[in-house]
């Protein structure tokens, strides 16, 4: 559709939309028109690494998860393996579209 061509990077099979959001670098494609107007992102920007999944405990979060339930997100794929992790306070910075502050992640997240 015209609002899925302009928001979105794409529409993705499943197994397709995992590959996507474990890729190391957006949309190797390019940016969508929203990404390229409101965020200025005209290429693929490459991932920042936040290293969970050389943490034991953690290590599975660095995978793809499935939101289930029966709110309105559920069946939704995201990633928290991109981001900014603080070993020292446990602590994960991530957004689940990107935009501004974490422009690396767009495309992490599924509706």
């Amino acid at each position: 559709s015209t609002v899925t061509a302009c928001c979105c990077l794409k529409i993705y099979d499943r197994d397709a939309a995992v590959q996507q959001i474990l890729s190391e670098t957006t949309d190797p494609d390019g940016p969508s028109p929203l990404a390229r107007l409101c965020w200025c992102q005209c290429a693929p920007i490459p991932r920042k690494d936040a290293g969970i999944q050389n943490i034991e405990a953690i290590s599975a979060f660095a995978g793809v998860t499935l939101q289930s339930g029966t709110h309105a997100t559920a069946g939704s794929l995201e990633t928290v393996r991109w981001g900014d992790y603080d070993a020292a306070t446990r602590t994960l910075k991530t957004t689940g579209f990107g935009g501004w502050y974490q422009p690396y992640n767009t495309g992490t997240w599924t509706e």
